[in-house]
């Protein structure tokens, strides 16, 4: 018994495929482009990331209400990216002597709620 070859194996797939109308390649036809096909949704309260060299934390960044949405459109062969950050906050270190204060580097806020 002989074992087909890949030229072979991707002929016959080729014939097939041919045979039952279907492509591998293309979107369905019948589908609006604006069709979102699957949508698969991420979600995360908060994320802290804190920069520390060997004896101190350097900087802190701090995100709040992360969201962001992966859309599969099969029509049009594509996927949508939708991210969202409700707040954003770089911080530095205190400096001696000011009892704590933390300089802000970087703060956004969503205005938009």
């Amino acid at each position: 018994v002989e074992t087909p070859t890949e030229q072979e194996l991707a002929e016959e797939r080729e014939k097939f495929y041919k045979a039952i109308g279907y492509s591998d390649k293309s979107s369905d036809p019948s589908l609006p482009l604006e069709y979102v096909g699957k949508v698969l949704r991420f979600k995360l309260g908060k994320v802290s990331v804190k920069l520390r060299d060997d004896t101190k934390e350097v900087s802190t960044l701090v995100t709040k209400e992360v969201s962001v949405d992966v859309k599969q459109r099969p029509s049009s062969n594509n996927i949508c990216l939708e991210v969202s950050v409700g707040r954003l906050d770089m911080t530095g270190t205190s400096k001696e002597g000011k009892d704590g204060e933390v300089p802000a580097i970087i703060t956004v806020k969503d205005d938009t709620k």
